[in-house]
């Protein structure tokens, strides 16, 4: 057995909010006991308050979470300034969490701790990993790549950063009743775990190839030996700006993309320097990309069929899970809704979702040997369920 129940709530108040996410959560549950949980909040909320009351219902909850750029659900579809609780129940599957503290100081080691924490409360395989770190305070991909580290690549690790509602001040991170920030808080499934995972994009590749010579982490300082600025308007014109509507797509062997990376600023105007929204190794291969909120609504819906697709034949899945970016928001402004709306309908109507617009999503490469990576601008989206045997 494996239940998954959504709660979604707009109510300002986390007392007023958590009653109307309780009936909800409690009429799907119908009687089970969850044992784990992930909760997604707006910045504004008393976070403290919030969780204090989730362990008040649920006590001993094993309970992860973070704040968010807005949130989305098979309750109210895409909201703001809401809450959005994720329960799991199962007599199969072990569902444990871990936190690891101080990624700004030691990223190595507070990913170990995450991991050896989950792991220390299953004896069972482990099968996945969701995770829900800050990237504010470090690179968000050696984040990823000591998570993967730690887990193994056999692992699929999913998930999205932490927001704070495009402020880039300071995104917080829960586990059980604590609030932190810095922080990587994961949950791990161990036991017969059935999973598909997609990946939407829906960007066009632009220009030539080129390859980064110069960076520095998240800062792209040269391309082909010049400024980066000099490859953008070479690619997409001498007055165009850099905006959402022009990710820099890192290329996989074979010239396709492999991730994306969003501009988080215009060019330096005295070095030529672009700034990112995650780390470029040097000697990568790029192409600007371009996207549209026509193209980036179309790659929802491929994501939410491919992921039906790849899900098991003769398996239900017991929920599915979304981490959409926060740049995706920004750009399709008034039509947010439609991402949510577009994915509803390649899942079945049985099936809950819940997630966030992120600062950052996670996904494994295919194949999932090759790791996790973080991605830009794209949207991740997974099914789970428990595999029949």
């Amino acid at each position: 057995m494996f239940i998954s129940a959504v709660g979604h709530s707009e109510d300002p108040d986390a007392q007023g909010a958590m009653d109307e996410i309780r009936e909800q959560c409690e009429k799907t549950l119908s009687g089970h006991k969850p044992k784990a949980g992930i909760v997604y909040a707006a910045i504004d909320f008393d976070h403290e308050e919030l969780l204090t009351i989730i362990d008040e219902f649920w006590p001993g909850l094993e309970l992860i979470g973070c704040t968010t750029d807005g949130e989305v659900s098979s309750e109210l579809g895409f909201s703001e300034d809401s809450i959005v609780l994720l329960l799991f129940a199962s007599d199969t599957i072990d569902i444990t969490a871990g936190i690891g503290e101080g990624l700004k100081d030691d990223t190595k080691t507070a990913c170990r701790e995450a991991v050896e924490m989950a792991s220390a409360k299953s004896e069972k395989d482990s099968a996945l990993c969701i995770t829900l770190p800050d990237v504010l305070t470090g690179s968000g991909q050696v984040v990823v790549d000591s998570l993967v580290a730690e887990l193994g690549k056999s692992i699929p690790l999913i998930g999205g950063a932490a927001g704070d509602q495009w402020q880039f001040q300071k995104t917080f991170q829960f586990y059980g009743k604590r609030v932190l920030s810095g922080a990587v808080p994961v949950l791990l499934f161990s036991g017969p775990l059935e999973y598909s995972f997609s990946l939407g994009l829906g960007c066009s590749l632009l220009g030539s190839e080129g390859s980064v010579t110069k960076s520095e982490g998240a800062l792209l300082l040269e391309v082909d030996n010049k400024p980066a600025a000099d490859y953008y308007r070479k690619m997409i014109g001498e007055s165009a700006t850099i905006g959402f509507e022009f990710p820099l797509a890192v290329l996989s062997e074979d010239g396709g993309i492999d991730y994306l990376r969003t501009p988080a600023g215009d060019f330096d105007p005295e070095t030529g320097a672009v700034a990112l929204f995650g780390d470029i190794k040097e000697g990568s291969k790029i192409r600007p990309s371009m996207i549209s909120r026509d193209s980036a609504l179309a790659s929802s819906a491929q994501a939410g069929e491919t992921v039906v697709s790849e899900y098991p034949s003769g398996q239900q899945p017991s929920v599915a899970l979304i981490f959409s970016c926060a740049g995706r928001k920004m750009l399709l402004g008034t039509r947010t809704q439609e991402e949510p709306n577009g994915l509803d309908g390649m899942l079945d109507s049985t099936i809950p979702y819940a997630g966030f617009y992120t600062y950052g999503e996670i996904c494994p490469s295919i194949p999932i040997e090759d790791g996790a990576k973080l991605h830009n601008h794209s949207l991740v989206v997974a099914l789970l369920g428990e595999r029949n045997e």
